[in-house]
């Protein structure tokens, strides 16, 4: 949050269990444009990624992975 963001995204997680989370943000030509590993996450984690402006609005796709799976969510950067 927020979404859509300029230059700065906030993940946030709350997991039911302790393990590794690893965060991925990927631009739409698959190329990793941030990154965050957090090695004890948990319950009410809170992750801020400096994305670089393109003064445009992009597509991004967040991946957060951590010991029992993945997911990804489509996130919009404003102009």
């Amino acid at each position: 949050h927020p979404v859509p963001f300029k230059d700065q995204l906030t993940i946030s997680y709350d997991l039911k269990y302790v393990t590794d989370v690893r965060i991925e943000v990927f631009n739409t030509l698959g190329a990793v444009v941030a990154s965050s590993y957090d090695a004890s996450g948990y319950l009410n984690r809170e992750v801020s990624l400096n994305i670089p402006y393109t003064g445009q609005a992009e597509v991004y796709l967040v991946k957060v992975t951590t010991n029992r799976g993945s997911s990804v969510q489509k996130v919009i950067s404003s102009r």
